[in-house]
């Protein structure tokens, strides 16, 4: 007799080969995603296509889906409170928790699927306090950031906000952080802003003082190709994780099955050519982002910071930075936002308070 997580795969599998994945139910629709990839089981005779589609090999299928099985009964504890947003429940949640970690995957993952299923295990078994942080003053200004679960959805489990507010009650947030950790290695997937940012004298004001990060920058080069306000978030974040004891970065590049899923859902929404150019525009100007600027970021990081060990495995598609914030010239910038953060545990200063996740498409 087949069990529930074999289903699933199972489901999920065939509906793969076909690139088109429902999941949910008549009475409130199903979700539709557009994803395809083979599945190569050691069972299974395998015939390699001519149109480059994405193949998970699986060497070991029972393996497999105990580690499925394994990861599902954490994910659906940890994004319990997707299910209301999705209208998904039981079987139909864990149809979307498993594709979800599927769409997550590097090329490299999908061909050692159990050691990344292993990874993201861990991610989820020893969850980070849901926590505001005060860091104090600075520039006149008080230095806040919080962590809170991201929807499940999104490349990490986790995202952090640092945010800085004035007297007036003006409040300026630098871009976003999604990351895992495991043990004392922090997985780094995306650095972006997720809203506008608003024009007021805080933000002028901080701005000015970010951009003083380009001093002894060569310009043009990939290191002067990121955002100053980009930079300043990943500074304190990666301070942060150092003061935690956890100095060890990877951030994978690119994950091909979210490429593909995004990609052809905006192709999908798109009522004629000129929407269909435009969608792809934003796309790859999307993924671009996603995956060389955030190398290059950490490029950027390692110029400030050069006792920090950097490098690009080509085999596993993504960057691994050892850090050592150690650096001679202390009146740089960088070294300024690097010391804003004190050398303190995940412990929390105030209550998060429960919110409702933000969803959003698959970047």
């Amino acid at each position: 007799m087949l069990t529930k997580t074999e289903k699933i795969m199972n489901y999920l599998f065939t509906q793969a080969k076909h690139g088109r994945i429902e999941i949910g139910d008549s009475f409130y629709g199903p979700w539709i995603f557009y994803v395809r990839f083979l599945a190569q089981t050691s069972a299974q005779n395998f015939t390699q296509t001519t149109d480059k589609t994405p193949c998970l090999y699986i060497p070991n299928y029972r393996h497999f889906l105990e580690k499925m099985d394994q990861y599902l009964q954490l994910a659906k504890s940890f994004y319990k409170q997707d299910q209301a947003y999705f209208m998904l429940y039981g079987v139909e949640f864990e149809k979307k928790l498993a594709l979800d970690v599927l769409l997550n995957a590097t090329n490299y993952d999908l061909s050692y699927i159990e050691q990344y299923l292993d990874t993201r295990i861990k991610m989820l078994q020893n969850p980070i306090p849901e926590q505001y942080y005060d860091f104090g003053n600075f520039l006149d200004c008080k230095v806040m950031a919080h962590i809170e679960k991201n929807p499940s959805n999104l490349e990490g489990p986790y995202q952090m906000i640092f945010h800085f507010h004035d007297q007036n009650q003006e409040v300026f947030q630098l871009p976003t952080i999604t990351f895992g950790v495991v043990d004392h290695t922090v997985y780094l997937y995306a650095v972006q802003n997720k809203s506008k940012i608003k024009d007021t004298h805080l933000a002028k004001v901080l701005d000015r003082y970010f951009r003083k990060l380009n001093k002894g920058v060569v310009t043009p080069s990939i290191e002067s190709n990121v955002s100053c306000n980009a930079l300043a978030s990943l500074i304190l974040f990666l301070s942060f994780m150092e003061k935690q004891g956890i100095t060890n970065v990877i951030s994978p590049s690119f994950m091909p099955l979210r490429y593909q899923a995004n990609k052809v859902s905006k192709l999908n929404r798109s009522q004629d050519k000129a929407t269909q150019h435009q969608a792809m525009e934003k796309h790859n100007h999307d993924q671009y982002n996603i995956t060389n600027k955030l190398m290059y970021l950490l490029e950027r990081y390692q110029l400030h910071f050069p006792h920090s060990s950097i490098y690009f495995d080509e085999n596993t598609d993504s960057m691994h930075m050892a850090l050592d914030s150690f650096v001679e010239n202390t009146d740089h910038v960088a070294y300024q936002l690097h010391e804003i953060i004190p050398a303190l545990t995940m412990q929390s200063t105030h209550t998060l308070p429960t919110t409702n996740p933000e969803y959003m498409e698959l970047q």
